[in-house]
């Protein structure tokens, strides 16, 4: 790949003259200081515009390059920056210190990622596709097309085979025709936008309160691969547009000997697209073989499931002490509750398959996680170090599907936890609680409703 590319920046650098004055004088509010960088921005691509700018927005136009600005006392400072101002590319910082009792971090940025132009020079046409959204997630290709290409072989099965090769070939050159006619150009990008709030205040006695925010949103495209079967995948704009959202708070005491934390912290993610169903190119009605398979010529469209909504919250505590002239013990204990409740997708969008009934009609998706981390770290001469740690992951998966386990089972089986019943190792208890009941209740109803048989 050969590419030339072209850029000129021009500014301006203006210091405000009473960030001068204001030394001179001491203005009981405290000094102040800025700068602002402003001019023109100028670039020409010749060849990959999409990979010159992967991560960067150069467009031409005017720009407003940097602005900071200052502004001191003697118990609190504030500080503000931007850079590349109304640009995809741009990001916004600022920070407040009161020494004694309160630090605030802002910063607000936004990260472009760009895929592919639908820009045409001598290497002709980056990006294109036949595909048309038509509503959220949802790709279509012109009927015409589509019933054309099926009239061709109405059954699938009428193209397979040597000697069907002649019609396969056939629809194969229309369905390339097809293609490069209907195949219009597009851009695939998408943008990051990123906001992060960090706040500490001191309360007195050692004493301080922990306050984290964080929004991260993406919205736009990017390059996805939708296939039927194990067929070569066809390429859309795929969608992207999900939020994630953390919150945190947490109070910490600390003196010269020891530090103790505990703490909050949820997050949630948000996808405003949750399926994706696109048009197959060689049927425009639907059809299904005997053993209801089909490699990717039988439907006439598809749908994935995209990524589902979810929560994570987690409690937590870490504390560490000095021991002795260089020792230290520390540790770290952690309770997380991931859930996801989406509803689920049914087992297929194919009409001429008969509707399979779910198990159950959303997701249900729960689990618990508990961690540990315990430690003792010492010194005991200049040239030896201990140092001792013990951690603990536990993953209790909580999702309704322990009870499919029992179907099928006999009364006279022992339900026993780790021999005929699974069970997440450290949740033994509660599962062979479980078991014992119904090991119980089927016997119980044996004894009154059924006729043993005979003794073996």
């Amino acid at each position: 790949m050969r590419m030339r590319a072209f850029a000129l920046l021009t500014a301006l650098l203006l210091v405000p003259a009473a960030g001068v004055s204001a030394q001179d004088t001491q203005e009981a509010a405290g000094p102040r200081t800025g700068s602002i960088d402003f001019g023109g921005q100028f670039s020409s691509v010749d060849g990959d515009e999409a990979r010159y700018s992967r991560f960067r927005d150069l467009r031409s136009g005017a720009l407003l390059d940097a602005f900071k600005y200052t502004r001191r006392a003697d118990d609190w400072q504030f500080n503000a920056a931007a850079t590349h101002i109304g640009y995809r590319d741009q990001r916004f910082v600022a920070e407040f210190r009161d020494y004694d009792r309160v630090r605030v971090n802002f910063s607000w940025d936004q990260t472009p990622l760009f895929f592919s132009t639908g820009d045409r020079d001598q290497f002709g046409l980056l990006s294109a596709s036949p595909y048309q959204r038509v509503g959220p997630g949802e790709y279509r290709l012109n009927d015409a097309m589509q019933a054309s290409l099926q009239a061709i072989c109405p059954i699938p099965t009428s193209c397979s085979g040597a000697a069907n090769a002649a019609l396969a070939a056939q629809r194969q050159s229309l369905l390339a025709q097809f293609v490069t006619q209907q195949a219009s150009t597009l851009d695939i990008r998408h943008r990051r936008d990123t906001a992060v709030l960090d706040a500490r205040v001191h309360t007195g006695r050692g004493m301080d309160l922990l306050l984290h925010f964080q929004n991260v949103q993406k919205e736009g495209t990017q390059p996805w691969f939708a296939s039927f079967g194990f067929n070569a995948a066809n390429e859309l704009a795929g969608p992207v547009d999900h939020r994630t959202t953390d919150i945190g708070a947490a109070l910490e005491w600390a003196n010269p000997r020891g530090m103790i934390k505990v703490g909050w912290d949820g997050s949630w993610f948000s996808n405003n697209i949750s399926t994706l169903v696109w048009d197959n190119p060689l049927r425009i009605t639907d059809f299904t073989y005997g053993s209801a398979y089909s490699p990717g010529d039988g439907t006439s469209q598809a749908r994935a499931d995209l990524w589902p909504n979810s929560t994570m919250q987690t409690l937590s505590g870490t504390a560490t002490y000095k021991v002795g002239r260089t020792g230290r013990v520390y540790g770290n204990l952690g309770l997380s509750s991931w859930n996801q409740d989406e509803d689920l997708l049914p087992h297929t969008i194919n009409t001429a398959i008969p509707v399979i009934p779910l198990p159950r009609q959303t997701a249900d998706v729960q689990a618990l996680v508990t961690s540990a981390l315990a430690g003792y770290t010492t010194r005991p001469i200049d040239k030896l170090w201990l140092n001792f740690r013990y951690k603990l992951y536990d993953f209790d998966n909580d999702t309704p599907e322990f009870p499919v386990q029992f179907k099928g089972k006999s009364i006279r089986d022992q339900f026993r936890v780790g021999s005929d019943v699974d069970a997440v190792s450290r949740a033994t208890m509660t599962v062979s609680s479980s078991a014992r009941a119904v090991r119980d209740s089927a016997r119980r109803v044996a004894r009154q409703l059924l006729t043993p048989p005979a003794s073996r």
